[in-house]
């Protein structure tokens, strides 16, 4: 169905990367709580470029540069950031 939607990206290998990322998130929540209590814990054991290179490995269609710009949206402090990365992915931005 959703590959028939026009509104919606339809290369098939990112629909089902969707529905698996979702899985994904699904599980460590329930393994952490909550994702995140995941990305905190991975934070804070790994530190950013550690934690990049997780949510990349765990997650399909994320690269580490993605991960890191998931990270600085949902605000943790990744570092310097341009005024393009800044407006683009600030936390709190739409």
């Amino acid at each position: 169905r959703l590959s028939q939607d026009t509104r919606i990206v339809r290369y098939k290998a990112k629909i089902r990367a969707v529905v698996d990322n979702a899985g994904q998130m699904q599980q460590i929540a329930s393994d952490h709580g909550s994702f995140g209590a995941w990305v905190r814990l991975t934070v804070d054991g790994e530190g950013i470029d550690g934690a990049a290179r997780e949510i990349g490995k765990r997650f399909k269609y994320m690269s580490e540069q993605s991960s890191r710009r998931y990270l600085y949206a949902v605000g943790e402090d990744i570092g310097e950031v341009d005024d393009k990365i800044r407006r683009k992915y600030g936390p709190g931005d739409s």
